[in-house]
Protein backbone atom coordinates (compact mmCIF):
# COMPACT_ATOMS: atom_id res chain seq x y z
CA UNK A 1 0.00 0.00 0.00
CA UNK A 2 1.59 3.29 -1.11
CA UNK A 3 0.53 6.87 -0.46
CA UNK A 4 1.84 9.33 -3.07
CA UNK A 5 1.51 13.11 -2.99
CA UNK A 6 0.32 15.12 -5.99
CA UNK A 7 1.17 18.85 -5.93
CA UNK A 8 -1.70 21.32 -5.94
CA UNK A 9 -0.01 23.00 -8.92
CA UNK A 10 0.44 19.71 -10.79
CA UNK A 11 0.89 19.89 -14.56
CA UNK A 12 -0.70 17.13 -16.64
CA UNK A 13 1.89 14.63 -17.81
CA UNK A 14 4.58 15.75 -15.40
CA UNK A 15 6.09 14.05 -12.39
CA UNK A 16 7.19 17.06 -10.37
CA UNK A 17 10.58 16.43 -8.73
CA UNK A 18 13.04 18.70 -6.88
CA UNK A 19 14.75 21.11 -9.28
CA UNK A 20 18.31 21.86 -8.28
CA UNK A 21 18.46 24.93 -10.50
CA UNK A 22 15.61 26.30 -8.37
CA UNK A 23 17.45 25.43 -5.15
CA UNK A 24 15.01 22.61 -4.38
CA UNK A 25 17.21 20.15 -2.53
CA UNK A 26 14.54 18.07 -0.80
CA UNK A 27 11.12 16.66 -1.66
CA UNK A 28 8.13 18.62 -0.37
CA UNK A 29 4.69 17.06 -0.67
CA UNK A 30 2.95 20.28 -1.72
CA UNK A 31 5.41 20.77 -4.59
CA UNK A 32 6.49 17.29 -5.67
CA UNK A 33 5.18 13.85 -6.58
CA UNK A 34 6.67 11.86 -3.73
CA UNK A 35 6.14 8.68 -1.76
CA UNK A 36 4.64 9.58 1.61
CA UNK A 37 4.14 6.13 3.07
CA UNK A 38 4.71 2.49 2.11
CA UNK A 39 2.97 -0.24 4.09
CA UNK A 40 3.01 -3.97 3.51
CA UNK A 41 -0.34 -5.78 3.39
CA UNK A 42 -1.09 -9.48 3.43
CA UNK A 43 -3.59 -10.83 0.92
CA UNK A 44 -6.60 -10.62 3.25
CA UNK A 45 -5.86 -7.07 4.36
CA UNK A 46 -5.23 -5.99 0.77
CA UNK A 47 -8.59 -7.38 -0.37
CA UNK A 48 -10.45 -5.83 2.57
CA UNK A 49 -8.82 -2.42 2.10
CA UNK A 50 -9.43 -2.45 -1.64
CA UNK A 51 -13.09 -3.31 -1.11
CA UNK A 52 -13.32 -0.49 1.42
CA UNK A 53 -11.92 1.98 -1.11
CA UNK A 54 -14.55 0.84 -3.60
CA UNK A 55 -17.22 1.99 -1.18
CA UNK A 56 -16.04 5.59 -1.65
CA UNK A 57 -15.26 5.42 -5.38
CA UNK A 58 -16.84 3.18 -7.95
CA UNK A 59 -16.34 -0.44 -8.87
CA UNK A 60 -13.47 0.11 -11.33
CA UNK A 61 -9.70 -0.28 -11.03
CA UNK A 62 -6.81 0.13 -13.42
CA UNK A 63 -3.55 -1.80 -13.18
CA UNK A 64 -0.33 -0.23 -14.46
CA UNK A 65 2.67 -2.40 -15.36
CA UNK A 66 5.85 -0.34 -15.65
CA UNK A 67 8.72 -0.79 -18.07
CA UNK A 68 12.48 -1.26 -18.07
CA UNK A 69 14.75 0.75 -15.76
CA UNK A 70 11.93 1.63 -13.34
CA UNK A 71 12.29 1.18 -9.60
CA UNK A 72 9.38 0.56 -7.24
CA UNK A 73 9.36 4.28 -6.39
CA UNK A 74 9.44 5.26 -10.08
CA UNK A 75 6.45 3.01 -10.77
CA UNK A 76 4.51 4.35 -7.77
CA UNK A 77 5.03 7.96 -8.82
CA UNK A 78 4.02 7.24 -12.42
CA UNK A 79 0.90 5.33 -11.38
CA UNK A 80 -0.23 8.13 -9.07
CA UNK A 81 0.44 10.80 -11.72
CA UNK A 82 -1.48 8.87 -14.37
CA UNK A 83 -4.39 8.30 -12.00
CA UNK A 84 -4.55 12.04 -11.40
CA UNK A 85 -4.26 12.96 -15.07
CA UNK A 86 -6.63 10.42 -16.58
CA UNK A 87 -9.41 12.00 -14.48
CA UNK A 88 -11.30 8.80 -13.88
CA UNK A 89 -12.73 7.83 -10.51
CA UNK A 90 -10.90 4.52 -10.33
CA UNK A 91 -8.70 2.65 -7.90
CA UNK A 92 -5.09 2.92 -9.18
CA UNK A 93 -3.04 -0.25 -8.80
CA UNK A 94 0.54 -0.82 -9.88
CA UNK A 95 2.20 -4.15 -10.49
CA UNK A 96 5.90 -3.67 -9.78
CA UNK A 97 8.24 -6.32 -11.14
CA UNK A 98 11.92 -6.35 -10.06
CA UNK A 99 13.60 -4.06 -12.56
CA UNK A 100 17.18 -3.22 -11.64
CA UNK A 101 16.40 0.46 -12.25
CA UNK A 102 19.60 0.93 -14.23
CA UNK A 103 20.09 1.65 -17.95
CA UNK A 104 22.98 -0.86 -17.97
CA UNK A 105 20.75 -3.75 -16.86
CA UNK A 106 18.54 -4.09 -19.96
CA UNK A 107 18.93 -7.82 -20.46
CA UNK A 108 18.66 -8.56 -16.73
CA UNK A 109 15.42 -6.57 -16.73
CA UNK A 110 14.23 -8.58 -19.73
CA UNK A 111 14.75 -11.84 -17.84
CA UNK A 112 13.03 -10.41 -14.76
CA UNK A 113 10.04 -9.30 -16.83
CA UNK A 114 9.62 -12.76 -18.31
CA UNK A 115 9.82 -14.34 -14.86
CA UNK A 116 7.23 -11.93 -13.43
CA UNK A 117 4.41 -12.96 -15.78
CA UNK A 118 3.17 -15.81 -13.60
CA UNK A 119 3.06 -13.48 -10.57
CA UNK A 120 1.00 -10.94 -12.49
CA UNK A 121 -1.33 -13.69 -13.66
CA UNK A 122 -1.89 -14.80 -10.06
CA UNK A 123 -2.50 -11.20 -9.01
CA UNK A 124 -5.08 -10.59 -11.76
CA UNK A 125 -6.86 -13.82 -10.82
CA UNK A 126 -7.07 -12.60 -7.23
CA UNK A 127 -8.19 -9.12 -8.25
CA UNK A 128 -10.94 -10.43 -10.54
CA UNK A 129 -12.19 -13.32 -8.42
CA UNK A 130 -11.62 -12.33 -4.78
CA UNK A 131 -12.42 -8.61 -4.67
CA UNK A 132 -15.54 -6.56 -5.42
CA UNK A 133 -13.94 -4.87 -8.42
CA UNK A 134 -16.25 -5.27 -11.41
CA UNK A 135 -14.26 -3.49 -14.13
CA UNK A 136 -10.50 -3.90 -14.59
CA UNK A 137 -8.54 -1.80 -17.08
CA UNK A 138 -4.93 -2.64 -17.86
CA UNK A 139 -2.03 -0.43 -19.00
CA UNK A 140 1.46 -1.72 -19.78
CA UNK A 141 4.42 0.37 -20.89
CA UNK A 142 7.56 -0.69 -22.72
CA UNK A 143 9.02 -3.91 -21.27
CA UNK A 144 6.01 -4.13 -18.97
CA UNK A 145 4.20 -5.44 -22.04
CA UNK A 146 6.41 -8.53 -21.83
CA UNK A 147 4.91 -9.18 -18.40
CA UNK A 148 1.29 -8.35 -19.20
CA UNK A 149 0.97 -10.03 -22.60
CA UNK A 150 2.54 -13.26 -21.35
CA UNK A 151 0.25 -13.30 -18.30
CA UNK A 152 -2.94 -12.60 -20.26
CA UNK A 153 -2.09 -15.00 -23.08
CA UNK A 154 -1.56 -17.84 -20.61
CA UNK A 155 -4.83 -16.99 -18.86
CA UNK A 156 -6.61 -17.13 -22.22
CA UNK A 157 -5.08 -20.44 -23.25
CA UNK A 158 -5.81 -21.97 -19.85
CA UNK A 159 -9.37 -20.65 -19.70
CA UNK A 160 -8.72 -19.32 -16.19
CA UNK A 161 -11.60 -18.07 -14.01
CA UNK A 162 -10.54 -14.42 -14.44
CA UNK A 163 -10.35 -14.81 -18.21
CA UNK A 164 -13.96 -15.96 -18.19
CA UNK A 165 -15.18 -13.32 -15.73
CA UNK A 166 -15.80 -10.50 -18.27
CA UNK A 167 -14.09 -8.14 -15.80
CA UNK A 168 -10.98 -7.56 -17.92
CA UNK A 169 -11.91 -4.62 -20.09
CA UNK A 170 -9.76 -1.94 -21.75
CA UNK A 171 -6.21 -3.18 -22.31
CA UNK A 172 -3.64 -0.59 -23.42
CA UNK A 173 -0.27 -1.80 -24.67
CA UNK A 174 1.93 1.28 -25.02
CA UNK A 175 5.35 1.31 -26.71
CA UNK A 176 5.61 -2.48 -26.35
CA UNK A 177 9.23 -3.60 -26.15
CA UNK A 178 8.31 -7.10 -27.27
CA UNK A 179 9.32 -9.05 -30.36
CA UNK A 180 6.69 -8.42 -33.04
CA UNK A 181 6.01 -12.10 -33.74
CA UNK A 182 5.78 -12.97 -30.04
CA UNK A 183 3.53 -9.99 -29.44
CA UNK A 184 1.20 -10.86 -32.33
CA UNK A 185 0.86 -14.45 -31.10
CA UNK A 186 0.11 -13.34 -27.54
CA UNK A 187 -2.40 -10.67 -28.54
CA UNK A 188 -4.23 -13.13 -30.81
CA UNK A 189 -5.19 -14.95 -27.59
CA UNK A 190 -5.59 -11.89 -25.37
CA UNK A 191 -8.21 -10.19 -27.51
CA UNK A 192 -10.66 -13.00 -26.76
CA UNK A 193 -10.68 -12.38 -22.98
CA UNK A 194 -10.66 -8.56 -22.75
CA UNK A 195 -13.17 -6.05 -24.05
CA UNK A 196 -10.70 -4.22 -26.29
CA UNK A 197 -6.97 -4.05 -27.01
CA UNK A 198 -5.35 -0.75 -27.98
CA UNK A 199 -1.69 -0.57 -29.00
CA UNK A 200 0.26 2.70 -29.18
CA UNK A 201 3.24 2.71 -31.56
CA UNK A 202 5.67 5.34 -32.86
CA UNK A 203 8.44 5.70 -35.43
CA UNK A 204 10.02 8.33 -33.15
CA UNK A 205 10.61 5.90 -30.27
CA UNK A 206 14.40 5.94 -29.93
CA UNK A 207 14.34 3.52 -26.99
CA UNK A 208 12.78 0.85 -29.18
CA UNK A 209 15.20 1.68 -31.98
CA UNK A 210 18.02 0.98 -29.51
CA UNK A 211 16.31 -2.22 -28.35
CA UNK A 212 16.14 -3.45 -31.94
CA UNK A 213 19.83 -2.61 -32.39
CA UNK A 214 20.79 -4.51 -29.22
CA UNK A 215 18.87 -7.58 -30.34
CA UNK A 216 20.07 -7.25 -33.95
CA UNK A 217 17.20 -9.17 -35.58
CA UNK A 218 14.11 -8.60 -33.46
CA UNK A 219 11.71 -5.85 -34.54
CA UNK A 220 9.81 -4.43 -31.57
CA UNK A 221 6.01 -4.29 -31.52
CA UNK A 222 5.95 -0.63 -30.46
CA UNK A 223 8.05 0.51 -33.39
CA UNK A 224 6.62 1.13 -36.86
CA UNK A 225 9.51 -0.60 -38.67
CA UNK A 226 9.31 -2.16 -41.12
CA UNK A 227 5.64 -1.07 -40.84
CA UNK A 228 3.11 -0.69 -38.00
CA UNK A 229 1.97 -4.05 -36.67
CA UNK A 230 -1.73 -4.46 -37.48
CA UNK A 231 -3.59 -7.30 -35.78
CA UNK A 232 -7.25 -8.03 -36.62
CA UNK A 233 -9.68 -6.70 -34.01
CA UNK A 234 -6.92 -4.75 -32.27
CA UNK A 235 -6.81 -0.95 -32.44
CA UNK A 236 -3.33 0.19 -33.42
CA UNK A 237 -2.71 3.92 -32.92
CA UNK A 238 0.41 5.47 -34.46
CA UNK A 239 1.48 8.55 -32.49
CA UNK A 240 4.57 9.35 -34.59
CA UNK A 241 3.20 12.84 -35.28
CA UNK A 242 3.18 13.75 -31.60
CA UNK A 243 5.78 15.88 -29.83
CA UNK A 244 7.00 13.58 -27.08
CA UNK A 245 9.92 13.38 -24.64
CA UNK A 246 13.54 13.25 -25.78
CA UNK A 247 13.48 9.50 -26.42
CA UNK A 248 9.89 9.48 -27.68
CA UNK A 249 9.18 6.52 -25.41
CA UNK A 250 7.30 7.59 -22.27
CA UNK A 251 4.34 9.21 -23.99
CA UNK A 252 1.79 7.00 -22.23
CA UNK A 253 2.44 8.91 -19.02
CA UNK A 254 3.87 12.28 -20.00
CA UNK A 255 1.92 13.37 -23.08
CA UNK A 256 -1.36 15.11 -22.26
CA UNK A 257 -2.97 14.16 -25.59
CA UNK A 258 -2.27 10.47 -25.00
CA UNK A 259 -3.52 10.73 -21.41
CA UNK A 260 -6.72 12.34 -22.70
CA UNK A 261 -7.04 9.55 -25.23
CA UNK A 262 -6.70 6.94 -22.47
CA UNK A 263 -9.45 8.77 -20.60
CA UNK A 264 -11.66 8.40 -23.70
CA UNK A 265 -10.73 4.75 -24.10
CA UNK A 266 -11.72 4.05 -20.51
CA UNK A 267 -15.07 5.66 -21.30
CA UNK A 268 -15.50 3.12 -24.09
CA UNK A 269 -15.23 5.58 -26.98
CA UNK A 270 -14.37 4.25 -30.45
CA UNK A 271 -11.27 5.68 -32.20
CA UNK A 272 -13.32 7.56 -34.78
CA UNK A 273 -15.02 9.51 -31.98
CA UNK A 274 -11.85 10.38 -30.06
CA UNK A 275 -10.12 13.74 -30.40
CA UNK A 276 -7.22 13.82 -32.85
CA UNK A 277 -7.60 10.24 -34.10
CA UNK A 278 -8.14 9.49 -37.77
CA UNK A 279 -8.02 6.35 -39.88
CA UNK A 280 -5.05 5.47 -42.07
CA UNK A 281 -5.76 2.22 -43.85
CA UNK A 282 -6.09 -0.58 -41.31
CA UNK A 283 -4.78 1.43 -38.35
CA UNK A 284 -5.20 4.86 -36.74
CA UNK A 285 -2.94 7.88 -36.48
CA UNK A 286 -2.85 10.54 -33.80
CA UNK A 287 -2.84 14.08 -35.22
CA UNK A 288 -4.39 16.45 -32.64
Amino acid sequence: YVVVSIPTSHTVGKIERPRFLHAELNEVAKNHVMLIRIEERNRTDFINELNGDLDTKNDTAFVFVHGYCNTFADAARRTAQMAEDIHRDMIPIMFSWPSKGSPKQYFNDDQAARAAASRLEAFLEMLAMQTNVKHIHLIAHSMGNEVLTAALAHMARAGSPASQSAKLEETILAAPDVDKDVFEYAVSHIKSIVRRVTTYVSSQDLALTASHAFRKSSYRAGDTLPQPLVIPNVETVDISNMNCDLLGHSYVGNNRHVLNDIHSIFKGEAPAKRFGIRAKGKYWIFAP
